[in-house]
């Protein structure tokens, strides 16, 4: 696929993330393909030390970052804290601007400082240190009520086949959407969706997801393809998104979707998805 709509996702790059091992050899070998290209890395100043590796190593770059979360910030220090964050990500991914700048706890556009910070932000688009503002988040129902309340560029949601709120939002807020680009993550539930269903279970304690993921794992066996098949044949069955944001642990799984993405059929279980946050939002899991 274009690597104008592939954001690689670099919390990949976090030892311990997602349900799979990594290689370190494999991953390093993934990571060469991108050395000389231009692409855009998916990443925060709190995934480790991501953004200085990113810095260091990738020249033609662009840069989706976030702010950390400052709910627990008093009032008179969120500017400066702020400044703190945004400059930080400059100096460690060696960049000039940062493409795509997403606030990362939703409540910060929702509570009473939220007119204060994303004031901030647009203070810092207007010197075009950032391009694009928007919000990463989990929960659509407050992602309404912020775009209803600010002129967003971006926004960053969960989008799967498990996962299909995206839809029944999209089609109700599209006129509000008009002008915002939206960015899907979590297109394999962090590897959830590849696993098998004995893998998997571990993850979840509650018995509706696992009677989700029984139905999806049962449907994937008996159609004879792969799930990562699967999973982008209902991507592509439904555009409601501008950029994906993918993470890999090697080359064979980059080529893997490289090749689906663009060879993707209409063949994937239409009524097999959930909205219960115990299966789609990973901070429920074990």
């Amino acid at each position: 696929m274009s690597n104008n709509k592939l954001i690689i996702g670099t919390a990949q790059f976090i030892k311990h993330y997602g349900i799979f091992r990594k290689n370190q050899k494999q991953f390093n070998n993934f990571l060469g393909l991108f050395k000389n290209k231009n692409i855009t890395f998916d990443t925060s100043p709190t995934y480790s030390s991501v953004e200085k590796f990113i810095g260091r190593n990738f020249k033609n770059k662009k840069i989706s970052s976030k702010l950390p979360s400052l709910q627990n910030i008093p009032s008179k220090k969120i500017e400066e804290k702020i400044n703190f964050f945004i400059n930080q990500t400059l100096k460690d991914t060696q960049c000039k601007k940062i493409d795509y700048y997403l606030v990362h706890d939703e409540n910060d556009l929702i509570k009473k400082n939220a007119k204060k910070i994303f004031y901030i932000l647009e203070k810092f688009k207007k010197k075009k240190i950032i391009s694009k503002i928007g919000v990463s988040i989990y929960d659509f129902r407050k992602l309404e009520r912020i775009i209803d309340r600010f002129k967003l560029d971006v926004v960053q949601v969960p989008f799967n086949i498990i996962d299909r709120r995206l839809i029944k939002f999209y089609k109700k807020n599209k006129k509000k959407l008009k002008n915002i680009k939206i960015h899907i993550r979590s297109v394999f539930l962090q590897g959830l969706l590849l696993a098998d269903y004995n893998l998997a279970k571990r993850k979840i304690n509650n018995r509706q997801s696992l009677n989700v993921l029984f139905e999806y794992f049962n449907w994937c066996d008996k159609s004879k393809l792969k799930k990562i098949q699967i999973c982008l044949n209902f991507l592509n069955s439904n555009r409601f998104f501008n950029n994906l944001v993918v993470g890999f642990d090697n080359v064979a799984q980059y080529k893997d979707f490289s090749n689906y993405y663009k060879n993707s059929i209409k063949i994937y279980p239409k009524k097999i998805f959930t909205d219960n946050n115990k299966l789609v939002n990973p901070n429920h899991w074990i």
